[in-house]
């Protein structure tokens, strides 16, 4: 019996993971995924953006630019929920639908971390600069008509 332990649960593993793969989001196209060793607060390091470049005319000089160096603060957080079903329910599943259960979990899995990134940006908060992400002050803003954004 611990061979078929094994086997439903590299079943299972499989399953969750296609749920993972299936949902329908597109944050890891705009955000860089990271490893940290424990839950306390860590910095990372990077760079600041080099900005637009100026037309240089015939016989102009280049200017220089400036590039400098920033620090965020990142901590991991744990999320979960756990799901518990009986031997019977198992045995009566004569349509196979709790088979599914493990797809499923993965599929929320990813829309919980989606959700959370999302957040981010959709609430608006102040950011590390102390500014809120969508202002003015960015010069990102939407103006006339039709600038309702949609996720």
């Amino acid at each position: 019996s611990s061979d078929f332990g094994s086997i439903l649960l590299d079943v299972a593993h499989k399953s969750v993971l296609d749920g993972w793969s299936v949902a329908t989001d597109n944050f890891d196209k705009f955000t860089t995924k990271g490893s940290v060793s424990d839950f306390r607060k860590h910095n990372r390091v990077g760079l600041t953006e080099f900005g637009q470049l100026p037309v240089v005319g015939e016989g102009e000089e280049y200017t220089y630019g400036t590039i400098g160096d920033k620090q965020v603060a990142v901590a991991i957080a744990t999320y979960g929920k756990l799901f518990s079903i009986t031997r019977q329910a198992i045995i009566n599943d004569d349509m196979s639908m709790l088979t599914r259960i493990p797809f499923l979990m993965g599929k929320s899995a990813r829309a919980t971390v989606a959700k959370l990134v999302y957040n981010l940006i959709t609430s608006n908060g102040k950011w590390q600069d102390g500014k809120v992400l969508f202002s003015a002050d960015r010069k990102n803003l939407l103006t006339g008509s039709g600038t309702k954004m949609d996720v």
